[in-house]
């Protein structure tokens, strides 16, 4: 689903989401390039996502020296003030294992 564009129908996304949280699955959303697709995966509870938000590809040198930094897309992350669009504090998506 193309989040945050028009024409979007998240509604696909959301029954997605629903039934991998039911199940018990993870759920790893692909492609996300805006800011404002992060904030609606956030939304619906998609805790794991990968991207050109987050990064263009790297060797593997160049993402170990990233990881070592906190990454420049981690304050999208912080609680807003309560109006429209706040983002919930996720931890999990500030860090990452290898």
């Amino acid at each position: 689903a193309k989040i945050g564009e028009r024409g979007e129908s998240p509604e696909i996304l959301r029954a997605i989401l629903t039934l991998a949280q039911r199940l018990g699955i993870e759920v790893v959303a692909e492609g996300v390039e805006t800011e404002t697709q992060l904030a609606h995966l956030v939304a619906m509870g998609c805790n794991l996502a990968q991207g050109h938000l987050f990064s263009r590809p790297v060797d593997r040198d160049t993402a170990r020296g990233l990881l070592t930094q906190p990454p420049p897309w981690a304050g999208l992350l912080q609680t807003g003030d309560g109006g429209s669009g706040a983002m919930i504090e996720r931890p999990e998506l500030r860090t990452l294992d290898f």
